[in-house]
């Protein structure tokens, strides 16, 4: 009786495969495919309307290949170890420890360029909204490639403390510079930035018509932050919270934050997703240019369809007049040769008989 109530399977892999296990990997797995076609779909956009290729948007495009290296490169680990109940323990015996440190590298890099574009992104519209008679001069083009390989240079240089293999190192030291460097300072940042935008935008109140377009631009990236901001700090929090156990209170690994570690973590996730969904609610162009290409996908199905039909329905139209010509120019040669005889009747009778069929009129034709 207790063995048929037992719904937890153990694999030679140390995964175990219980409803929990198996809900967190699928939730995980919904994730990767929400953020590579709408992160995908942002680029997309950006390529093929020249009308997207603002400096404004070359931020956002920084942040969505952040995002889409966050589904290739951190998001397939996370959930190959939400199969397991125990990740400290069992970590080592799905993947081997190289890939492990590679996974958490690269969990690392994508999270701190998130917030380093965020950042760029805050001042491209600061000095956009603050600086408008010099923005074109001071935020030229090659200036926006050099800012964004800046934010990716920046956050390697964050990233490479984690592959030192000295746990002493990683525990006392890596942890809380990572997430002073990497979460609350860009973070600082963007607050002050957006301060001073907030404050140009009320003491140039009488002039928000010129500046209209460059406030609703920044509205729509504070609730990008702001999404951020709800999605990633629980997770720096947390990992805060367990660095203090583990290093100040001298605390060891429980099982019991497993799932506190799970939610948080899906949370920081779920940001990858967020981004693409704000941009087409909230940004006009890429919402139309989202409309016009699901427009044209769609447009060019339904095409092929009635175009497909269409033939099929010519082409079984000429057969059939094709057929009926054979007919007419059969009894009309028999004709002009005078009369016909009983071998000639009956072949023409067969020709008849052999074209009905071909045009299915007794039925079962094709």
């Amino acid at each position: 009786m207790n063995s048929s109530q037992n719904v937890t399977i153990q694999t030679p892999f140390s995964f175990t495969l219980n409803a929990t296990n198996v809900i967190s990997a699928s939730l995980v797995a919904l994730q990767i495919i929400i953020n590579l076609v709408g992160n995908i779909m942002v680029v997309v956009c950006f390529h093929r309307y020249s009308h997207l290729r603002t400096r404004c948007n070359y931020f956002i495009i920084s942040l969505s290949l952040a995002d889409i290296c966050v589904a290739l490169f951190a998001m397939p680990f996370w959930l190959v170890l939400q199969l397991t109940d125990n990740m400290e323990r069992d970590v080592f015996f799905i993947i081997s420890k190289k890939v492990y440190l590679f996974w958490s590298s690269m969990d690392i890099l994508v999270g701190v360029a998130s917030t380093t574009n965020l950042a760029a992104v805050s001042f491209d519209r600061q000095l956009a909204i603050t600086s408008p008679f010099h923005y074109q001069t001071l935020l030229s083009h090659r200036n926006v490639i050099a800012l964004i390989v800046a934010t990716w240079i920046y956050s390697i240089l964050i990233t490479s403390g984690r592959i030192i293999d000295n746990q002493e190192f990683l525990r006392v030291y890596y942890i809380p510079l990572a997430v002073t460097f990497g979460c609350f300072l860009p973070l600082a940042a963007m607050i002050v930035m957006y301060g001073r935008i907030y404050w140009v935008a009320r003491s140039q109140a009488v002039k928000l018509g010129n500046y209209s377009k460059d406030i609703k631009a920044a509205k729509t990236i504070a609730i990008v932050i702001g999404s951020f901001l709800v999605c990633w700090l629980p997770f720096f929090l947390f990992s805060l919270s367990v660095y203090l156990l583990l290093c100040c209170f001298h605390g060891g690994y429980r099982p019991e934050i497993i799932p506190g570690a799970r939610a948080v973590k899906w949370m920081a996730y779920l940001n990858s997703c967020l981004n693409p969904i704000i941009y087409t609610c909230l940004n006009r162009p890429y919402r139309s240019a989202f409309y016009k290409m699901f427009k044209r996908c769609f447009h060019r199905e339904r095409f092929r369809s009635y175009n497909h039909g269409h033939n099929t329905s010519q082409e079984l139209h000429r057969n059939h007049h094709c057929a009926d010509d054979t007919i007419t120019f059969a009894i009309t040669r028999k004709k002009g040769k005078g009369s016909i005889s009983n071998d000639d009747s009956s072949t023409l009778k067969k020709q008849e008989n052999q074209v009905v069929l071909l045009n299915g009129e007794d039925g079962h034709g094709v």
